[in-house]
């Protein structure tokens, strides 16, 4: 959300971060936004968006070990499809244009749905253990996650592995102090082709040798395989994130309570986009 058309300013355990799907939403424990002018008293310009206080888990004092693990899994459908002309429609049509073409009285001609070929259902999944508790001076929160999405276009996903460690430390009844440690690593491939209006239905996928078909020479104008270029292209980003906050309390009296919280954040970014020397020029007559 945002205010004004501007986006929101999200403080995680107490320090500005900025808004990156490497964040595990998983280990959320409470969620405050902030939308009036304390916002920006408190965090300056960057808040005139607003701001979302996000506080992680934690573990209890003196509670035992818990263990849990959650997993989630489903499909995402494309909510409406095309039809698209088979070869003997696609033909028929031509021919009502007053075009014809030897390569058509071929008997036995492909018969490809190239919505078909390129699109299908993607699949979700994603898992989460986790392990908490605490004794009378120690607290700890650690989870571990891994989510994956694939897209409705083949080779199309995204993709996150992430580690949180949360620790509170309390040595006498006036001092607390703990951290809140997370790293993650994403990794997708945000590829994709459009959909194949002007493709043959009457050109494979594939040769007889398996490798990608070719548009024939002898006939009009079309599209291209578009399942051959999506395969070579090749588009990966990955970031690599590693994230750190360190707090001290100090109780000076019942009512008033000193903190000191110190954050930094490391992130290693590639992005790499290559599309794969091949032979899809249309072929010579």
């Amino acid at each position: 959300g945002s205010i004004n058309g501007l986006n929101p300013l999200f403080v995680i355990d107490g320090v500005p971060r900025g808004n990156s799907t490497s964040f595990n939403p998983k280990d959320v424990a409470s969620i405050e936004i902030i939308k009036d002018a304390s916002a920006a008293a408190i965090y300056g310009v960057e808040a005139a968006g607003g701001v979302v206080l996000i506080t992680t888990k934690k573990g209890m004092f003196d509670q035992q070990t818990n263990f849990d693990f959650s997993a989630n899994s489903g499909v995402r459908e494309i909510s409406k499809s095309y039809n698209m002309l088979n070869t003997p429609d696609y033909i028929r049509a031509r021919q009502g244009m007053k075009q014809n073409y030897a390569l058509w009285n071929t008997p036995d001609l492909p018969d490809t749905d190239w919505f078909d070929e390129l699109f299908g259902n993607g699949v979700e999944q994603s898992y989460q253990l986790s392990i908490s508790g605490g004794s009378s001076k120690t607290r700890y929160y650690v989870s571990a996650g891994y989510e994956r999405e694939d897209g409705i276009q083949k080779d199309n996903f995204w993709e996150r592995y992430s580690l949180r460690v949360n620790a509170d430390y309390k040595p006498s009844k006036r001092f607390t102090f703990g951290h809140q440690l997370y790293m993650a690593k994403v990794s997708e491939n945000p590829a994709t082709r459009d959909v194949p209006w002007r493709t043959l239905p009457y050109m494979a996928v594939y040769n007889e040798d398996g490798s990608f078909a070719k548009v024939p020479a002898e006939v009009e104008f079309s599209g291209g395989n578009e399942v051959a270029s999506l395969a070579y292209i090749h588009r990966q980003n990955k970031t690599l994130l590693l994230d750190g906050v360190l707090y001290a309390d100090w109780k000076i009296t019942n009512d008033l309570v000193f903190r000191a919280t110190a954050g930094g954040g490391f992130s290693a970014n590639s992005y790499d986009s290559y599309t794969e020397k091949n032979n899809l020029a249309r072929t010579s007559f």
